[in-house]
């Protein structure tokens, strides 16, 4: 189970193919147009849908997330993504992976401040 290291690289035909599809996304008449009862709101997720394909900065997020030490793996024949920074000082290393990436991203400081 070899660990190497790991660079996000998202290509431009990758998001142009990401933002083509959001905006043919289909949706499904809502009971309720302004309820949560049923699901998302459906006025909240086009207002979502806008937003990601118009004016959410993958690039600038892109390079937030290539600041920090990202490995992949294989682990039972899954593909693993982490992130693992080593504690300074006597402070415990800190590692972590997707169910947390809002925590390691710079300025959350979850993984910063773990290893510092």
């Amino acid at each position: 189970m070899p660990i190497r290291p790991f660079t996000l690289a998202v290509t431009d035909a990758q998001l142009s193919d990401l933002r083509q599809r959001l905006r043919h996304a289909n949706f499904a008449d809502a009971l309720s147009p302004d309820s949560w009862e049923d699901g998302t709101q459906s006025v909240f997720l086009r207002r979502c849908l806008d937003y990601w394909c118009n004016e959410f900065d993958w690039r600038s997020q892109e390079r937030r997330i290539n600041q920090l030490p990202q490995f992949m793996t294989e682990v039972d024949g899954q593909a693993i993504h982490f992130l693992h920074q080593r504690g300074k000082g006597g402070q415990t290393d800190s590692s972590g992976d997707h169910a947390w990436l809002a925590g390691f991203l710079p300025g959350n400081g979850t993984v910063a401040a773990a290893a510092h």
